[in-house]
């Protein structure tokens, strides 16, 4: 009979332990406590020893992940959840994504532009060597001015949207392969090939 009793206190014992919420803190504290509410930019909870007490409130920036009673973990990178984070990265890849495009459709443009300009410009001067015409002068060199604009903006564009979309594919690649701290290796489908 005493056997048990020293197992089925050894038992529940495991189980209280084991059932509170752990919130790690971004300057490495660890908190037990029961998470009542996770609002958009807070996380209320109740310290694990004092469950009758008063509720206690923490930015989710300051808060690096919870891991709840069921061992799911939650991460939170400043007011977003894991997953909402995720969404937003992916969203960000796919804009600058586009935004590589443009970039690359801008400075065709221009460069298309600039080309026929020049080819006009050569054979104008080749037919009409003498003729001093200021204003078809003055609009080879607005059209040079916008064509070399659209280069350089277009220019700008693409490796703007190319850095950023490295560094955005970066963060979605970080998420994926976080390591929980039980030793999990989370997985995401997400991914991107440029």
């Amino acid at each position: 009979m005493k056997k048990i009793l020293v197992v089925l206190s050894l038992i529940f014992s495991n189980l209280i332990i084991f059932s509170q919420d752990i919130i790690r803190l971004k300057n490495g504290t660890e908190i037990q406590a029961k998470v009542i509410e996770i609002g958009n930019k807070e996380i209320k909870y109740k310290k694990y020893n004092f469950i009758d007490g008063p509720d206690y409130i923490l930015l989710k920036k300051e808060v690096d992940y919870i891991i709840y009673e069921n061992g799911m973990r939650e991460g939170f990178y400043g007011k977003y959840s894991e997953e909402e984070y995720r969404m937003l990265c992916e969203r960000k890849v796919k804009h600058y994504v586009k935004q590589q495009k443009a970039g690359l459709m801008l400075g065709g443009i221009g460069l298309v532009g600039f080309t026929l300009i020049a080819v006009d410009n050569y054979n104008y001067n080749i037919n009409y060597p003498n003729n001093n015409n200021y204003e078809r002068y003055f609009a080879y060199q607005v059209g040079y001015f916008f064509s070399a604009g659209a280069i350089v903006g277009g220019a700008v564009l693409y490796l703007t949207g190319k850095r950023k979309t490295k560094q955005y594919s970066e963060k979605l690649r970080n998420i994926s392969l976080k390591i929980s701290p039980v030793g999990q290796v989370k997985t995401s489908s997400v991914g991107y090939r440029f």
